[in-house]
């Protein structure tokens, strides 16, 4: 009777006590196991995944699909990062293009949360990073990031930078 529990009981015993932890961390399908002890939840209530937020704005030319809303914020005028003991001034003008009037209502209720995210990073930059066509370039990006944190992203259309200048 030892042999029969020590040679066939134990071992399936065994055998079921590892599939069974191995189903509960995850590491092979548990036909619903997970989900009957409450540790995940069901298929259907799974959140959908986000559609993914593109990185960089779209391209100047790009037409709108509807008449847009273009909001020009107030110039800025920002120190720029350099070892040079006499300030480098970037004086910028930008304007936000958004998709209605809601947009633009909402971009406004936000606007000085925008204007102090935009004001660090304007100033963060080096008067390298920002000059030429690759500085413009580089600054576009960094402000289509920022507002996009700041704004519903299907709110945002594009970004221009109206006036750029180094002195």
């Amino acid at each position: 009777m030892k042999k029969l529990l020590i040679f066939v009981l134990l071992p399936v015993v065994l055998l079921i006590g590892a599939g069974l932890g191995a189903a509960l961390m995850g590491l092979v399908p548990d036909f619903g196991l997970r989900v009957a002890l409450g540790l995940e939840a069901p298929a259907e209530e799974k959140a959908k995944p986000k559609p993914k937020i593109p990185d960089t704005p779209p391209p100047l030319s790009t037409p709108a699909a509807e008449k847009p809303i273009f909001m020009q914020l107030d110039q800025f005028v920002v120190s720029l990062r350099s070892s040079n003991p006499r300030p480098i001034l970037l004086l910028i003008t930008i304007s936000l293009e958004l998709k209605d009037d809601l947009a633009r209502k909402k971009a406004v209720d936000v606007q000085p949360h925008l204007r102090s995210a935009l004001n660090i990073y304007l100033s963060s930059l080096t008067p390298d990073t920002v000059a030429g066509a690759d500085g413009i370039t580089t600054i576009r990006t960094g402000v289509w990031r920022l507002v996009q944190k700041t704004l519903p992203p299907a709110d945002l259309v594009n970004v221009q930078v109206l006036k750029l200048a180094i002195k």
